[in-house]
């Protein structure tokens, strides 16, 4: 999942979305339990919604195998797709769902 990440742009950058991802865990990296860790990436708004999954996908104790990507409020789904191709028009970008300047998004585990 790492290698299908773009490269970080600088602080400062226009056009830049912060975004800070809440893994909920326990010790054993159970996604259910009610701590948290909070890590945040750049991403360039032009960026599909699909970077964002590959880096959560990366995170060390991201164990989760079926998730969606929420925002709290108001609730939203980051879809999955959106890497900029045909099959979406190229048009889902994260500048486009709203994503910049920063957004907090949530791991929420699919049953």
């Amino acid at each position: 999942a790492a290698a299908a990440l773009p490269p970080e742009p600088p602080a400062g950058e226009p056009g830049t979305a912060t975004l800070r991802v809440r893994l909920r865990e326990d010790g054993a990296g159970n996604m259910a339990a009610p701590s948290a860790s909070n890590t945040t990436r750049r991403f360039r708004g032009t960026d599909p919604p699909a970077a964002v999954y590959a880096w959560v996908d990366s995170l060390p104790g991201q164990t989760c195998l079926a998730y969606d990507l929420v925002t709290a409020f108001p609730r939203s789904v980051l879809p999955r797709g959106g890497s900029g191709g045909e099959a979406d028009g190229g048009l889902l970008t994260l500048a486009s769902l709203g994503l910049t300047p920063q957004a907090a998004l949530l791991v929420e585990p699919r049953d």
